[in-house]
């Protein structure tokens, strides 16, 4: 799970420019619990993506009647992932492309 964490600040302060390292503690989980979960919020996956270096994969899992939403990053192997948003009120913002 390290790993992760360490990949996500990795990530995020590449993408700003100015390096500032923060820690942070991210809920973590195995896939079986993550898939529950979603199963209970009637989530399901929508998107999907990957760091260029394949170091983590990227799942962003939404219940279109409710409009409620979860973000997670996971390790390559798909065996545990870290809830790194979820909230309320999702919908598209640009549906051009």
């Amino acid at each position: 799970m390290k790993k992760i964490i360490a990949a996500l600040l990795l990530a995020a302060s590449s993408v700003v420019g100015a390096q500032e390292t923060v820690n942070v503690t991210l809920p973590c989980f195995k896939a079986d619990t993550i898939k529950q979960a979603m199963t209970n919020y009637g989530e399901t996956a929508l998107t999907i993506g990957k760091e260029k270096d394949g170091s983590l994969v990227y799942l962003m899992f939404v219940n279109n009647k409710t409009r409620t939403w979860t973000m997670m990053a996971f390790q390559p192997d798909m065996k545990y992932g870290c809830v790194i948003g979820a909230g309320v009120d999702f919908r598209f913002v640009n549906t051009g492309t």
